[in-house]
């Protein structure tokens, strides 16, 4: 082989290798970009790692500064990051009811446990909400104790004074919350895609959690206890005024010495209210008046419960104008 055609071959793998290495360290680089591009891109600007604490935005804690503006500021300034978590450190935190805290799309607010206090400022208002969800979606309140003001109320009419209301949204948590002694309910809800779990709502005035016209909504291991004062006084009452309630599965539940009904579900021929497909299981209801009270619905199961000690009906569903329902098996001892 002569000098010529050696030269060539060289040439020839030398220029092979120098296009197979550019190759690579293209791809390497084009994965590189590719990383930051969706770290960065906005489409995963709500699984932001932000965290607002509410001390630092102003709020004080100590139960008599009125620190609802601090929270709102924490909330809207998540929110206008594209999402966050807005933390509250342990500490007692009067809120403003009329106002209240009004949840943002994205946002969580992590109260972490029950040393965490929001304590209503007393009011004469009859509607009022110390944490409103409205109009949002993909927002969790986690932990933290609401107190109302049923012992501090500054007027003697209405029943509307509320822990939380969660109205027209969607894909809303709430986790380990207790919610006591409100004026009205501890919560109430008419939305869409929504889980309450391990939520305690104890000694509050008119129900423990009214569900309205609602969609897939999840209640689990939650308690709901103790509801006393001006009617229905139900720990679960599922009464829409307009609307369906339906896909709703309460389930693991405490519901128990509520001064009237454990579940409550009457859809009134005197409103336009739909209420089927309601799953009502393994929970235990006890020492309330009825355990179940439920009229004009349809395609409701409430079985595999324990009911016990319950005023009337020996503890078995009282049931009126029921289509498609089943009430057995339940355990009544």
């Amino acid at each position: 082989m002569n000098n010529l055609k050696i030269f060539r071959m060289v040439r020839f793998f030398f220029c092979l290798l120098f296009i197979c290495l550019s190759i690579i360290f293209s791809m390497g680089c084009s994965r590189k970009n590719g990383i930051e591009n969706k770290q960065n891109s906005p489409a995963d600007s709500s699984k932001s790692k932000i965290v607002l604490n509410v001390v630092s935005m102003g709020a004080v804690g100590n139960g008599t500064t009125d620190d609802t503006w601090a929270f709102q500021k924490a909330i809207d300034s998540a929110a206008a990051l594209g999402g966050g978590t807005v933390y509250v450190p342990t500490g007692t935190y009067l809120i403003d009811a009329d106002v209240s805290i009004n949840m943002k799309t994205n946002v969580t607010l992590d109260m972490v446990d029950t040393t965490r206090v929001l304590k209503t400022k007393p009011t004469a208002t009859v509607r009022n909400y110390v944490i409103k969800l409205n109009s949002i979606s993909n927002a969790k309140v986690i932990a933290g104790k609401i107190v109302g003001d049923r012992y501090q109320h500054l007027g003697t009419t209405g029943e509307w004074g509320m822990g939380m209301g969660i109205n027209s949204s969607s894909n809303i948590t709430v986790t380990g919350t207790l919610i006591t002694n409100c004026w009205g309910d501890g919560i109430t809800i008419s939305s869409y895609n929504c889980v309450l779990k391990k939520v305690i709502c104890d000694n509050n005035r008119r129900q423990g959690l009214t569900i309205g016209s609602s969609d897939s909504l999840l209640v689990d291991s939650c308690t709901f206890t103790h509801t006393n004062g001006t009617a229905p006084q139900d720990g679960i009452d599922i009464e829409p005024d307009a609307g369906t309630a339906q896909r709703v599965h309460i389930t693991n539940c405490l519901i128990a010495y509520n001064a009237k009904v454990g579940v409550e579900m009457n859809a009134k021929p005197t409103t336009t209210a739909v209420i089927k497909n309601i799953y009502v299981q393994n929970n235990f209801i006890h020492d309330n008046s009825y355990s179940g009270y439920v009229q004009y619905i349809s395609n409701c199961v409430f079985t595999d419960n324990r009911m016990i000690n319950n005023t009337y009906s020996g503890s078995r569903v009282h049931a009126a104008n029921a289509i498609n329902c089943l009430f057995d098996p339940n355990t009544y001892q």
